[in-house]
């Protein structure tokens, strides 16, 4: 059986609002709009997920409590850029809220978060790592 990611779905709470940043902030190409101003579908530059808005009433979470024990938060989505390191710098630059980039050891990355508060990860894992891979 062979099997793949199709999309992921973002709840936001201001469509227009929204398709407008992630087009400015994460370079993604609008695709179209749902009927009844219910989303919006997205396509990457590279890769072939597609990323979909949905405009919801409230605020829906988007991250996890990982344990109990910890404050520790984990997104629900991470997306893979180039440079992690580049990617930091301008979503800083444009005054997004980010958190530091932290190297895990095998990976490097970063949280991010749109306009709806929705918590996004930036990872990159490094050379020689079972889950690195080129852009090509």
């Amino acid at each position: 059986m062979k099997i793949r990611i199709g999309s992921i779905f973002i709840p936001v709470t201001d469509l227009e609002r929204s398709i407008k940043w992630y087009a400015e902030h994460l370079g993604l190409q609008l695709v179209n709009r749902w009927e009844n101003n219910s989303g919006a579908g997205f396509s990457f530059e590279h890769g072939d997920a597609f990323l979909g808005l949905v405009n919801v009433e409230r605020r829906q979470p988007t991250d996890f409590e990982v344990s109990k024990d910890s404050s520790f938060r984990n997104c629900y989505y991470n997306f893979e850029p180039e440079d992690v390191y580049a990617m930091h710098t301008k979503l800083k630059e444009n005054d997004v809220e980010v958190t530091d980039v932290i190297d895990y050891g095998p990976m490097v990355g970063f949280d991010f978060f749109d306009p709806d508060g929705n918590c996004l990860s930036a990872v990159r894992d490094k050379q020689g790592q079972a889950y690195y891979r080129d852009f090509d």
